[in-house]
């Protein structure tokens, strides 16, 4: 037999050997040495790079202060220097007076205007000096404290709009009114404008009875034109407010062109409050809100459109310019958002088998929906998807073994499918009619009721979106008018909608419609039940209930905001070179520049009006 060479270590034998003698274990012994010491060093090197952080950050917080004071003794000093041009023009005004005019009347003037520059000095040098900080003011900020007022001119300061504010006595001004504050650090005060126009009356009169001509009648000017009336600039500064105030354009979120690399964005997704995901044309990125950091997201080319499902939770992605669509865990995606740059971030997905499509590769996947809520009782093989080329729609049931979705039927379309709402049990799609699906036997029939005559009219223009407006009731958006229609296909109100232009696309958010024109947006309050309707009717003008927001060439609404309720994304074109805006639009605000003041009802509000008997509305009214 042949001899093993597998041998016992610690069997019986003279050639037995300690482990602890060996050359392999001594090996080991020094490498561990050598980690240790290399450990060490490292933890040296990580402390001594503590310590010059800490130390900078103390040089930092040191020049800051420094910055700030030197800032605050500038403005001291140039309060004391206005102060002493003022009270040498009064001097010289008051000594003229007294020797060209004998009246009583002029004496008294005279007396007058010496206790105003007095006083006026006294405000200036009595107590400390403020200590200005510049602030923003964000649209969160905003809605928390509606009122906050320039202690200077008594404007409204407008989010977004950077401010000095002090530190100490909390007071804010707007950037032009900062050389106009009087009055020390914590000092009650009025409105500057008032003030100052009190304390130079006399000035006034002064300045009248002098003329012009002479140089010390200069400086009374300035002053009197400083303080007393407003410079011209401080009057366009306070008109561009004010215009801003009536008419608004949305909150810029960036501009493609000031990011690294250059974008452009297809489609966002809002993670959180923090990230926002942008399907673009050069693969998957995630926006940073706080630092403005734009991460790119490996895995996935050329991304069109998300579709996202918190209840299973999954996501789908259209990618590689629409050939492929790309399904992945949601959590991880939202993981791969939050993630920075130096982590580089790559999402695991896979393709998923759309072999049934039977398409050409002339004809790419162009839209995508997933069910947003299983029904009650339903399981999660219960999900159900819809994608679509320019002439097929495919129906994709979630196989909860595989963890995938897999299609289950596929049906032809005359025209590409413009939208994709899903109901309890059925889905109702656009494409040269309005279709709905029975979800389980996939059998497909147009939506609109043919027995109501009322609808002869909308059967024949072209659907764009159709949208929900509450448990019982549908709004369907065509391109030539708007219509509400109960779940059974029949007409739930006697009016239509009308769009007053071409409409491109449309997105509901809350009571808000949007709708894309091709050089603006239109928002429209669309009440959740017909009784409120006729009410909001009564209290608002037909145009109280729709605001025009003028923006670049051919806007296109993204998505929603997941946290705010009535606001959307809207990407706006300029430039040749086909640079993009992302806007956020809030549709409350918007209405409220046009006089809108009722508040938009929330998700519980159901419409009470549907069951309206058919005899009110068999005849169609004027569009709203």
């Amino acid at each position: 037999c042949e001899r093993k060479e597998n041998i016992v270590p610690n069997g019986s034998g003279a050639n037995n050997v300690p482990v602890e003698s060996s050359t392999s274990y001594r090996k080991l012994q020094d490498e561990l040495q050598k980690e240790r010491a290399r450990t060490n060093q490292l933890k040296e090197q990580l402390l001594r790079a503590k310590t010059d952080l800490v130390a900078a950050a103390k040089c930092n917080t040191l020049q800051k202060k420094q910055q700030k004071d030197d800032e605050n003794l500038e403005v001291e000093r140039s309060c004391r220097t206005d102060d002493h041009r003022t009270s040498t023009a009064m001097a010289t005004t008051t000594g003229r007076t007294k020797k060209d005019s004998q009246t009583t009347e002029q004496q008294a003037t005279s007396r007058r205007s010496a206790p105003a520059v007095s006083e006026k000095r006294n405000v200036v040098a009595s107590g400390n000096a403020h200590t200005f900080e510049m602030t923003i003011e964000s649209s969160s900020s905003a809605t928390k404290h509606p009122a906050i007022l320039c202690a200077v001119c008594d404007r409204h300061i407008l989010a977004g709009h950077p401010y000095w504010k002090c530190t100490e006595c909390v007071i804010t001004v707007h950037r032009k009114c900062r050389s106009l504050v009087t009055g020390g650090c914590g000092e009650k005060r009025k409105s500057g404008c008032i003030d100052t126009g009190k304390a130079n009356e006399s000035l006034d009169d002064f300045a009248e009875e002098l003329g012009t001509g002479v140089d010390e009648e200069t400086d009374v000017e300035s002053v009197v034109g400083h303080a007393g009336r407003k410079s011209p600039a401080f009057s366009m500064t306070s008109a561009e407010e004010k215009a801003e105030e009536d008419h608004y354009v949305g909150d810029l979120l960036f501009k493609t062109k000031r990011l690294e690399p250059k974008l452009y964005v297809n489609d966002i997704y809002e993670v959180s409050e923090k990230a926002v995901l942008l399907g673009c044309d050069t693969g998957l990125y995630s926006y940073h809100m706080d630092t403005g950091e734009v991460v790119h997201i490996r895995g996935i080319s050329n991304v069109r459109s998300f579709a996202v499902s918190h209840a299973i939770p999954k996501a789908i992605l259209i990618g590689s310019d629409g050939e492929y669509l790309y399904q992945c865990d949601l959590r991880h995606l939202q993981s791969r958002a939050h993630a920075s740059a130096c982590l580089q971030p790559k999402l695991e997905s896979f393709v998923l088998d759309l072999s049934i499509a039977n398409r050409t590769h002339s004809e790419p996947w162009h839209i995508v929906r997933m069910m947003e809520d299983i029904p009650a009782g339903g399981k999660l093989s219960d999900a159900i998807a819809i994608a679509a080329t320019s002439s097929r729609i495919v129906i994709l049931k979630f196989d909860g073994q595989a963890g995938r979705f897999k299609p289950v039927r596929g049906l032809d379309t005359i025209l590409p499918v413009s939208t994709v709402l899903f109901t309890k049990d059925t889905a109702i799609v656009g494409s040269d009619k309005f279709f709905e699906i029975d979800l389980r036997t996939y059998a497909a029939e147009e939506f609109l009721d043919m027995s109501d005559k009322t609808l002869n009219e909308p059967r024949n223009c072209a659907p764009l979106a159709a949208f929900r407006i509450n448990s019982q009731e549908y709004l369907l958006c065509y391109r030539e008018v708007g219509i509400f229609v109960d779940d059974s296909g029949w007409r739930s109100r006697p009016d239509n909608l009308n769009w007053l232009q071409d409409p491109v696309e449309f997105y509901y958010r809350e009571s808000c419609l949007f709708v894309a024109h091709a050089d603006c947006v239109q928002v429209m309050y669309i009440s959740k039940s017909y009784t409120k309707d006729l009410a909001c009717r009564q209290d608002h003008a037909e145009d109280e209930r729709r605001a025009f927001i003028s923006l670049r060439e051919s806007p296109r609404l993204l998505a929603p905001l997941q946290f705010a309720r009535t606001s959307i994304y809207v990407a706006c074109e300029c430039g040749p070179e086909r640079e993009q805006e992302i806007v956020l639009l809030d549709g409350l605000k918007a209405l409220r520049t046009v006089g809108f003041s009722r508040s938009l009802e929330t998700l519980s509000s159901l419409a009470t009006g549907v069951g309206q008997s058919q005899n009110s509305l068999s005849t169609l009214g004027h569009g709203v």
